[in-house]
């Protein structure tokens, strides 16, 4: 009797250890789903405060300890040059977005995350859609972005955005480097 008491408490401390085990692997892999789909979140914040054009919102996007935006407009670095980037490359309303006349919207896409701790890395596609000269919806711009991120303070944040424009129109817009 004392040999089954003894196989049994085994057991109980083997299936104990296994589940334990089990549990830190169940947090560990909910922990980055949640990361990711914070950056997501990230990811789209990004394409809707360029829309909206809300510079305040874009630039606490980034990181507070020299976040980079690095594109056809140039680089910069920290919140404060980014702010002061995008509010002298785009306009400041998307009614008459670079003094076209035309509105737009991005739209985003294919995002690859990997998250590691603190920091992640992403892949992701993006198209910019004008307002045609004919009323409706003009695909102008086609890219990638190359991003790594840091969480700060529980936030994710940009600590470098690179924009890859892939394919554009010939359009002219201010402050744009389309080459």
């Amino acid at each position: 009797m004392k040999l089954v008491q003894q196989i049994a408490f085994a057991l109980l401390v083997v299936l104990l250890a296994f589940m334990q085990t089990n549990q830190t692997k169940v947090r560990t892999r909910l922990q980055v789903l949640e990361d990711k789909e914070a950056i997501r979140a990230l990811i789209v914040d990004y394409g809707r405060y360029v829309d909206d054009r809300n510079w305040d919102a874009f630039a606490n996007l980034f990181a507070s300890d020299g976040g980079t935006w690095n594109g056809g407009m140039g680089i910069a670095t920290g919140r404060d040059a980014i702010r002061k980037m995008m509010v002298d490359t785009i306009a400041a309303d998307n009614k008459n977005a670079a003094g076209t006349g035309m509105s737009n919207v991005h739209l985003l896409s294919n995002e690859s995350i990997s998250v590691s701790g603190d920091s992640a890395t992403a892949l992701s596609k993006w198209v910019f859609v004008m307002t045609g000269e004919d009323k409706g919806p003009d695909p102008t711009f086609v890219g990638r972005y190359q991003d790594s991120f840091i969480r700060e303070n529980g936030e994710w944040k940009f600590k470098e955005r690179i924009v890859h424009g892939d394919i554009s129109k010939p359009v002219n817009l201010p402050g744009l480097n389309n080459n």
